[in-house]
């Protein structure tokens, strides 16, 4: 299970559990699961959050900045 946290200039916009998370990037569309190797990289269109029980919640963005370490994932949108 991996433990994400979401947020702009605003502030916190998703904290909580997910089974996966679906973004782009330069090179593509990519998937985080359970045990990702730990990475960061700049975002952007999108990031889909998939929750236990299947529940999607999807932000919209231009811009940001995704960190995995260890089955923690930070997001930060930038706009």
């Amino acid at each position: 299970m991996l433990k994400v946290l979401v947020r702009d200039r605003e502030g916190i916009k998703f904290n909580g559990s997910a089974q996966y998370i679906s973004s782009v990037n330069s090179v593509g569309s990519f998937d985080i699961l359970a045990g990702h190797s730990n990475f960061i990289s700049l975002i952007r269109k999108k990031v889909a959050i998939t929750e236990p029980g299947g529940k999607r919640t999807e932000f919209n963005l231009e811009s940001g900045v995704i960190q995995v370490l260890k089955d923690k994932i930070n997001v930060y949108i930038g706009t």
